[in-house]
């Protein structure tokens, strides 16, 4: 029931936000440009297939959880912050999509809003190119690089059908993805920027 309840509640606010948006109450933070390469930290990606509820499964892609990119950007997001700011992702189109700040919480590991990025290619018997002179091989490197393929995991979503175009957008890059939600309403793809929104304290 909270579930439901923290989902509804998610799409009321997408459907508000423009209005809510015209008052004084409501601070832009940040806005993140999301074609610029650095936004996207390796380190942070984890190579991730997506299983619909029919268990229907993607192939591997490379995704980020978004409240990773965010404090990446050197925003201080706190549990306490998070619960007074609201995310607007918007693609190429200008169409966009808005998750509250408590769906980034990291505790929610099962079902954090994330965002995918650069298909992944690699197989069992692929060479690893090193960057290093013949004969020398740097084992630190060679340690980070198995690291990253091996970092695997998958993601069950709460819908249980896609259209082929969107379940294809799923290891494209730049799609969001909402786990918990039962349907794809909130899902976009090709994810251009995200801004930052920071609500005042209405009691004020």
């Amino acid at each position: 029931m909270k579930r439901s309840k923290i989902i509804i509640a998610a799409l009321f606010f997408s459907l508000a936000f423009a209005q809510i948006a015209l008052s004084a109450n409501i601070e832009k933070i940040k806005e993140i440009d999301c074609e610029n390469p650095e936004v996207f930290n390796k380190k942070d990606a984890i190579s991730s297939s997506f299983v619909l509820a029919s268990k229907k499964k993607t192939k591997y892609v490379y995704s980020i959880d978004a409240i990773k990119i965010l404090r990446a950007q050197k925003i201080g997001l706190t549990p306490e912050e998070l619960k007074d700011i609201a995310v607007v992702f918007v693609n190429g189109k200008g169409e966009t999509s808005v998750l509250g700040g408590g769906e980034l919480d990291p505790k929610n590991k099962s079902s954090v809003p994330l965002i995918t990025f650069r298909p992944v290619k690699t197989k069992i018997g692929d060479k690893i190119v090193m960057d290093e002179t013949e004969g020398e091989i740097d084992l630190e490197k060679l340690g980070a690089k198995l690291d990253h393929f091996i970092r695997r995991r998958k993601v069950f979503l709460g819908v249980k059908k896609l259209s082929p175009a969107l379940f294809k957008s799923l290891t494209e890059n730049g799609t969001l993805i909402i786990p918990e939600d039962r349907t794809p309403a909130r899902y976009l793809k090709d994810v251009k920027k995200i801004i930052i929104y920071k609500f005042a304290n209405f009691a004020k």
